[in-house]
């Protein structure tokens, strides 16, 4: 560790040195984003969400501030994911140019499900 004197007060810093561990959960090779499919609720959005029906189609997109927006086949916004590792994920193989499709599962009052995947 280097010790700095700055205005006779001592500062330590850290070595310079970075390591990087490898994560395979976070990793963006093609073979990860192959197999990303999930099942998770939307954050619904009216119009657009009233429209869908268990087993429609859903478009997966990524929208402003990496936000992952679903849409219906009228093109209306339906909703969008939470944040977390799943979508974290899918949002970086999407920035690599791969493309996915939902499938709506379950609609229980407010609550849709959709399952994510990869368009083959």
């Amino acid at each position: 560790m280097e010790i700095l004197s700055k205005g006779g007060n001592n500062v330590r810093r850290a070595p310079s040195v970075s390591i990087l561990k490898e994560n395979p959960e976070f990793s963006s090779s093609e073979d990860s984003c192959d197999n990303i499919s999930f099942t998770t609720s939307i954050h619904p959005r009216e119009p657009g969400v009233k429209a869908l029906k268990v087993k429609d189609m859903v478009k997966v997109e990524l929208g402003q501030n990496n936000r992952i927006e679903i849409y219906n086949n009228q093109g209306e916004l339906c909703g969008f994911l939470s944040p977390g590792t799943k979508v974290t994920r899918l949002i970086n193989c999407i920035k690599l140019g791969n493309m996915y499709k939902g499938v709506v599962s379950d609609i229980f009052g407010n609550t849709y499900d959709v399952t994510i995947s990869r368009m083959k």
